[in-house]
């Protein structure tokens, strides 16, 4: 039935806008009063505010009456959330998601909304959010002046688009290896043909060492190898062998004194391939370097024109990436390599590419020599390091045995009795890499110690506004030297930090982040 409200509060002139009033009428506490639609709350004394109420008070207490509903039991009606966003974004690195709430309070008394991101929330907004890739759950949620809760969930998936974030003047290369298999793991791959000739030996310490052809393989009169995997056709002559398990996709042909000592699976090609990615420098133009017989110089890093040694020249190559538009060693000349195999030294070959010396480095091989022309490539001496050839044929000669390191190339041929002996050195990206596509190491400063080491101080920036961020130790989070106490930084804020951590070092320290790197030397900028 109807009820009267009567007026608190009247100004004594005027319109009545949002004056208050009690309404009376039902003694039931749980009752609540509507007007139209609105619903204003619970309790028969409750006050309420009327958005606009006609009628004039002459200056005295009145009563104001109006037609009300008394309702009963009250019910509060919490809010309504049906977020949506887009499924799929394809993205290098972190995408900007907009996020539609989908909020319905049909009491109209949301008084606070919010949003989280995988359970970490991100404060009161449901404005587009910042996300890293892979599958995230965005929650949005808002409460009403009764304190009811409403929720919802939307999963968004972000995709990468496969390149890597790099640091500026170089580029991504893309190597091919058989699925399920890793780079590091071999001594020789061929994207088209492998061709062992008479003899020839790879191995890998006292066993042998693993070969991979997305093409052939062709193992002459004695030839030996260990585990290999090939797309198409294998075929091997007498005495042929393969020191592991052969992986097929095409025909066998092999002659009864040829030895398989493993088992011959036909579960190829391994397709899809799997992709190294290799950070090399971009093509530059600089001097031309000369070293006559005898000479010695050191090669900083950056682009170079041709470079040239000749009879018993020393180069010693500055730890980094270099440019070349070609490069000529002769014979008893010798490239040093500064650095150790942990971290190579990358040289980038524009055009010619001729081979009569030694590279050598006091750790190992450390050296990545990239070929960009698709001209034959001969190499007539003993190379330690790793030859990449995308587009050429590298052919190893008798003078190049033995060959430590290993090759990737468009075609392999290796003539009669080289020995090539495989030492893994990891140059391309991790496969987590990006993990940290998001984070930006950055060095500080250092600061002199009294016993004459350096103390570096390393911090960072985050693409990532509202999560943190998780790179395990290890390829793609590491200190360059291994220094002892090792650091143990792993947990990325929101942002960046302007100190994450410190070390103590003697000449260089390098702090490698993913696809990026900080370098502290003693002629960086000090601490205030």
């Amino acid at each position: 039935m109807p009820h009267h409200a009567a007026a608190e509060d009247p100004h004594p002139i005027g319109n009545v806008n949002g004056a208050r009033f009690s309404f009376y009428g039902a003694e039931d506490p749980s009752s609540y009063l509507t007007v139209g639609d609105l619903q204003m709350g619970p309790g028969t004394t409750s006050a309420v505010v009327l958005g606009r109420l006609a009628g004039t008070i002459e200056g005295r207490p009145a009563t104001i009456r109006f037609d009300v509903t008394a309702d009963a039991p009250f019910e509060n009606r919490p809010p309504y959330l049906d977020p949506t966003a887009p499924a799929e974004i394809v993205t290098q690195c972190v995408a900007n998601v907009p996020i539609e709430p989908g909020l319905t309070d049909v009491d109209g008394d949301v008084i606070a909304t919010w949003a989280e991101i995988d359970g970490h929330g991100i404060g009161g907004t449901t404005a587009p959010v910042v996300l890293p890739l892979g599958v995230h759950v965005v929650t949005v949620g808002a409460e009403d002046r009764y304190s009811a809760l409403g929720l919802g969930n939307v999963s968004v998936h972000v995709v990468s688009d496969g390149t890597v974030p790099l640091e500026p003047g170089t580029e991504l290369l893309e190597l091919a290896v058989p699925r399920g298999t890793v780079g590091s793991q071999f001594a020789l791959v061929a994207s088209e043909t492998l061709t062992l000739m008479p003899n020839v030996s790879v191995t890998a310490g006292a066993v042998g060492g693993p070969v991979a052809s997305l093409g052939d393989l062709e193992l002459a009169v004695g030839a030996s190898t260990g585990e290999a995997w090939v797309d198409d056709d294998a075929s091997l002559a007498n005495r042929a062998r393969i020191r592991g398990a052969l992986h097929l996709g095409g025909d066998l042909s092999a002659t009864s004194s040829a030895v398989i000592e493993g088992a011959v699976t036909h579960d190829g090609p391994f397709t899809p391939h799997e992709t190294l990615r290799v950070v090399i420098p971009v093509a530059g133009v600089g001097p031309d370097v000369h070293l006559g017989p005898g000479e010695e110089a050191v090669l900083s890093t950056g682009a170079h024109g041709v470079v040239e040694l000749g009879p018993r020249a020393r180069l010693v190559l500055a730890h980094g990436m270099h440019t070349v538009r070609s490069l000529s060693v002769s014979p008893n000349a010798e490239i040093v390599v500064a650095g150790d195999a942990t971290v190579p030294t990358i040289v980038r070959v524009e055009e010619g590419f001729s081979w009569h010396g030694s590279a050598v480095s006091e750790t190992g091989p450390a050296l990545v020599v990239v070929l960009m022309s698709a001209d034959s490539v001969q190499v007539h001496s003993t190379f330690e390091g790793w030859l990449v050839a995308p587009t050429a044929e590298v052919v190893l000669l008798p003078g190049a045995s033995p060959h430590r390191g290993g090759v990737f190339a468009r075609s392999i041929r290796v003539q009669p009795n080289v020995l090539v002996e495989r030492v893994a050195m990891d140059f391309a990206l991790p496969p987590n890499v990006l993990d940290a596509c998001a984070l930006t190491p950055i060095l500080r400063c250092i600061r002199d110690n009294p016993d004459g080491s350096a103390t570096a101080r390393f911090g960072y920036s985050s693409l990532l506004p509202h999560i943190g961020a998780v790179v395990a130790l290890g390829p793609a989070n590491r200190i360059h030297p291994e220094l002892s106490p090792s650091v143990d930084h792993q947990a990325f804020l929101p942002v960046g930090d302007d100190v994450a951590f410190e070390v103590t070092f003697t000449d260089e320290v390098r702090w490698i982040l993913g696809s990026r790197s900080a370098v502290a030397t003693r002629e960086s900028p000090r601490c205030p």
